[in-house]
């Protein structure tokens, strides 16, 4: 079977606006460079844009840090695709601190995929590998051609292939 035949779908699903409303702290998270970041939520809605919803002053788990195929806050990818979690969170002072991970090195290997998904507004995207190379730049590892879980759908605080994440975050 020849490589232009081999293709795979990304399914974006139907997340509307809601993809790009934390997009900027995303950005924002990968121009520290591995820094831990102790943030007001002032200087947070300062990098997005917009206010934080009443549950972030309010509900604790609205910080979490867990990001699955099945439940997947959009604030919660935006800090995990650029490799933070989410360290103390003190709700009565309105200060959370983002922590660097330990696959930082990587954050950006997969970034350019992550960009072209979040152009595609939604749409499910059925490319070659070779279509994904040319997106990012590079030659995809053998294991994505050979291991189909290396696809996978699943990025939690404990387990986070960086591909995984660009397309989580997307």
């Amino acid at each position: 079977m020849t490589d232009h035949k081999k293709t795979f779908n990304i399914d974006l699903g139907d997340f509307g606006e809601r993809r790009y409303k934390y997009k900027p702290l995303y950005n924002y998270l990968c121009q520290l460079n591995g820094m831990t970041w102790r943030a007001t939520f002032s200087e947070i809605e300062d990098v997005l844009g917009l206010r934080l919803p009443n549950s972030a002053r309010t509900y604790r788990p609205w910080w979490g840090n867990v990001a699955t195929h099945t439940s997947r806050p959009s604030q919660t990818r935006a800090w995990m695709a650029a490799g933070y979690k989410i360290g103390d969170v003190d709700l009565q002072q309105e200060r959370v601190t983002f922590m660097f991970g330990d696959s930082g090195e990587r954050r950006h290997k997969y970034e350019p995929l992550y960009d072209y998904l979040c152009q595609l507004d939604g749409m499910t995207w059925r490319a070659t590998f070779s279509e994904v190379e040319d997106v990012l730049g590079f030659r995809l590892p053998d294991s994505a051609r050979t291991y189909r879980p290396w696809w996978g759908n699943v990025a939690t605080h404990t387990s986070r292939p960086s591909q995984t994440r660009a397309w989580m975050a997307a």
